[in-house]
């Protein structure tokens, strides 16, 4: 075998290999996978922000807003960043108790036990509609 033979099978040898490097990385962590967790990740920091600004109101107030409105009303925080980041809805807000209450969203998908480093009530959740239970005393 000549080396000029020789150089084109190994550059041959060299591009499948590449190939078969991209194609065995995009199987592992599709671009559509890769999308979902970053919007989740979005949905998960929007709800953290909404959260603070709870908690803020609650130590102005001692008590909880009626709705999620009055946050912005009282100059706490902008909301621009409490709505999902597909639908442009709102994340849900709802009373459970007087200390209590519960942040709602729609997620793209299944959270990995390690995959947001936002806090213990914001780090699980389920693909679709789900919830967090949360209080102001972080109870």
């Amino acid at each position: 075998m000549s080396t000029k033979n020789f150089g084109t099978i190994l550059a041959i040898a060299g591009a499948v290999a590449a190939v078969a490097a991209v194609c065995f990385s995009i199987s592992l962590n599709p671009p559509s996978a890769v999308k979902a967790q970053a919007l989740d990740q979005q949905r998960l920091q929007g709800m953290q922000q909404m959260d603070f600004a709870i908690k803020a109101y609650y130590r102005t107030h001692q008590a909880l807003p009626d709705q999620i409105g009055a946050l912005e009303n009282n100059g706490l925080m902008d909301r621009s960043n409490w709505k999902d980041p597909v639908t442009h809805q709102p994340f849900e807000y709802d009373l459970a108790g007087k200390t209590s209450y519960r942040l709602c969203a729609d997620f793209s998908a299944e959270s990995e036990p390690d995959d947001y480093p936002y806090g213990n009530d914001f780090r699980k959740h389920h693909k679709g509609h789900d919830c967090f239970q949360l209080d102001v005393h972080g109870e």
